[in-house]
């Protein structure tokens, strides 16, 4: 029987973490290569999802609305999304705490959230941030806002005419 002190066993699980974070962004990366990607976008109105469903189908992504997080929540169970779009004070389920169970989730964390809030207080922004959002949308946006930042952080497959990625650590991370 081998017996671990507590610094080798907290070594030992820190290397668990980023080994399986390493396997979820791989798994990430292969599955947007080798498919259309896929938009999760949380919307509860109607008009509005369905103008970023038409947006960002025209630039090469397979889009799927739900009206709200939970709706997300059981959609992720059955696939792993390229990007998820979430309302920042949706009811229930916020933005926020989906974004949160996104990056506690080993099979999802590597998939980017942009989190859209009604406010534009930098708190706000600050807080999506520190859950894990890659980036946070004021809300009105603009659909030519909303498409070029999906395709930074989620590029469309290849031979659209767009580059992977290339940019993102350029762009301003509160649009």
């Amino acid at each position: 029987m081998q017996f671990l002190t507590a610094r080798e066993e907290t070594q030992g699980e820190a290397e668990r973490k980023r080994s399986t974070f390493a396997q979820s962004q791989a798994t990430a990366a292969w599955m947007r290569s080798n498919e259309q990607p896929v938009v999760l976008a949380v919307e509860p109105d109607e008009k509005l999802a369905q103008a970023m469903r038409d947006a960002l189908q025209k630039e090469g992504y397979n889009v799927v609305v739900v009206q709200n997080s939970k709706e997300a929540l059981e959609v992720m169970r059955k696939l792993v999304p390229s990007v998820v779009i979430a309302e920042a004070e949706s009811p229930e389920i916020s933005g926020q705490d989906l974004c949160l169970i996104v990056k506690r989730d080993t099979r999802l964390q590597a998939v980017p959230v942009i989190l859209m809030t009604r406010s534009a207080q930098s708190a706000d922004y600050a807080n999506g941030h520190a859950l894990g959002a890659v980036i946070c949308m004021a809300k009105p946006f603009k659909m030519e806002r909303l498409q070029h930042v999906v395709r930074l952080v989620a590029p469309p497959k290849a031979g659209r005419g767009y580059s992977s990625g290339a940019g993102l650590d350029r762009i301003d991370r509160t649009i």
